[in-house]
This record gives C-alpha cells, structure tokens and sequence, in this order.
C-alpha cells in the first residue's frame, strides 16, 4: 500500500512539474519570435520585420527587442537592432532577476557609433540609460573640440564587456577611439582608451577606472553580486557595486 501510495505522489510530482513548465513555456510566448536570452523567470526574445533603407534604398531586416517576466506576461519594449538612421545596435544582453542591461549602438549620419548602457525592469518597465554620446576626448587632449573644429566632438564608442546583478546595478567597460591633436596644429594622432563605469541600483554612472592599457574583456562580478572586477595592467582591481 505505502508503495502505491508513494508511486502515485511521485507521479502527480511528474504530472504537476510538467504541467508548471508548460505554463511557463506558454507565458512571454510571441508567434514567430526567437529567444535572445533566457532564465527561469525572465525571457528576452526578438521579431524582425522588413524595411526600407532610405540612405541606400534597400530592404533590411530589423530585429525587435522585448523582454518578458514569466509571472507577469507583460512584454516590453528595449529597442530595434539595424543600423539606419533612427535605429542602433543591441548587444552584451544580459538577465538578472527582473531586470535586463543590454547596450546600444546608435549610428550618426556618418555612420559613427555612439553607445549606450540601458537597464530595464521588466516588473515595472521603467529603464535607465547611460548615455555616451557626449563623452570628451581623453585628458590628455590639449585643445578641446571647439578650439580644434576638425576633431569629432566625440569619439567613436563601443561596449567590450557588461555584467547585470539581481538588484538592478550594472558596470561595463567601453572602448573609445579617436582622434587629437598632440602639439602639432597639422598632425593629428589616433587614440584608444579603456574606461571602466559602473551605475548602482539608483544612481549615476561614474568612472571607476580608464586608460589604454585596461582589459576590455575582463569585467566580472562577484558571487554574492555585491562587488566588480576588472583587470589594468595585468593586476585585477575591484569596485563596491550596491
């Protein structure tokens, strides 16, 4: 009798599980849609649609982000993946909890990258965006970009490494290239610089860390989620993230 009785508990475990998983598969479902990203609670999926390239009159297929909580079924916007005018480039996304960080790459008339670290919380749909739009050129730059009208205002910028903790804090790493001009008022000199930022839970973006000879790909989080680190100069470095 008992082992009747336990053959049966465990094929109601079976039955209820399946059952649980189907219900989950079923939520944040979209016909025709492709996972990006995925965990036990949350789903980052994409649509694409065909459009019209006006700047060389050609069809493209754009990519269209949302992510989804499970509990919830709500899905929500994060962006469009095409480099057009209007449109940028979505990548290094990443699940935590109830939140998704992704970064953007917006292009300019010239094609020039700009980029963007967005979190989203998929409970509420409110998103914060840390713009780089507008960053200077390095310190090290004697003339700023009004005394120098040739230089681009900004340098070109892209995003080598993000991590995402549960609490919604983000740090990532980005990667600028441009131009300056050293001492020379004919030369100009190429550069590359590595900065190192970081956004708690409900603040501002801030600069833990820059320069040429940091590791773009080292950025790691912690167990506990509670502290980032990153590698210069071959030494690993670390920042309370909160």
């Amino acid at each position: 009798m008992k082992l009747k009785i336990t053959i049966l508990m465990f094929a109601l475990a079976i039955f209820g599980s399946a059952e649980a998983e189907a219900r989950t598969q079923a939520a944040c479902a979209v016909k025709g849609s492709r996972t990006v990203a995925t965990d036990t609670g949350a789903r980052v999926f994409r649509v694409s649609k065909e459009k019209r390239d006006p700047a060389y009159g050609r069809r493209v297929v754009l990519y269209f982000f949302y992510g989804c909580l499970y509990r919830t079924d709500r899905k929500y916007y994060l962006g469009a993946d095409e480099c057009l005018s209007s449109f940028g480039k979505l990548g290094h996304m990443r699940l935590a909890g109830r939140y998704v960080a992704y970064a953007t790459s917006v292009c300019s008339p010239d094609r020039d990258t700009r980029t963007a670290v967005s979190v989203t919380d998929l409970r509420t749909g409110r998103k914060r965006v840390f713009p780089e739009f507008l960053s200077p050129p390095p310190p090290s730059v004697p003339c700023l970009p009004t005394e120098c009208p040739a230089l681009p205002s900004a340098p070109d910028t892209q995003v080598t490494a993000l991590t995402l903790t549960t609490n919604g804090s983000v740090a990532w790493i980005t990667r600028k290239v441009g131009v300056y001009r050293p001492h020379s008022p004919t030369r100009l000199e190429p550069y590359v610089l590595y900065e190192v930022r970081k956004a708690d839970k409900s603040g501002a973006d801030i600069v833990l860390d820059s320069g040429a000879d940091v590791d773009p790909a080292s950025l790691r989080l912690s167990t506990d989620g509670t502290i980032v680190y990153w590698t210069k100069r071959g030494v690993e470095t670390s920042a309370p993230l909160q």
